[in-house]
């Protein structure tokens, strides 16, 4: 099981214990608020996505083949996204291009404890 996997399970079974002690209290660590998340893919999907990320106040980059502007978010380069993301979320369109977007030279630049949120297609993404 992957260390983000393994921190996922054990704060859900705390959260859990918490709510069965009646001890539970709405918190936020850093996955929320400050965590930077990387949007690969600028289209409706990925917009919706950015847009609920700064409810959280989370720091917004994305990646989008065309310039674009969106209110809150920095456009960068593919390479800085990866490096600098806490979450990444891949939302692209299946093409010859998109086809292994992210594989073993991707996943080396990101951070150690990057989340990836692939809501394309799998092949998206060389496993």
């Amino acid at each position: 099981m992957s260390k983000s996997k393994l921190y996922l399970t054990r704060a859900l079974t705390d959260d859990v214990m918490l709510i069965l002690e009646k001890k539970f209290e709405l918190r936020f660590n850093s996955f929320d608020r400050g965590a930077t998340l990387g949007v690969i893919g600028a289209g409706r999907i990925g917009s919706a996505v950015m847009k609920r990320a700064h409810g959280f106040g989370m720091n917004v980059l994305f990646y989008n083949r065309t310039s674009k502007e969106i209110e809150g978010a920095s456009q960068v380069e593919f390479d800085y996204l990866l490096k600098e993301s806490d979450f990444i979320s891949l939302n692209v369109p299946y093409t010859k291009e998109t086809h292994h977007l992210l594989g073993r030279y991707e996943f080396n630049l990101m951070k150690q404890n990057c989340i990836v949120v692939n809501t394309a297609r799998g092949v998206c993404i060389d496993e």
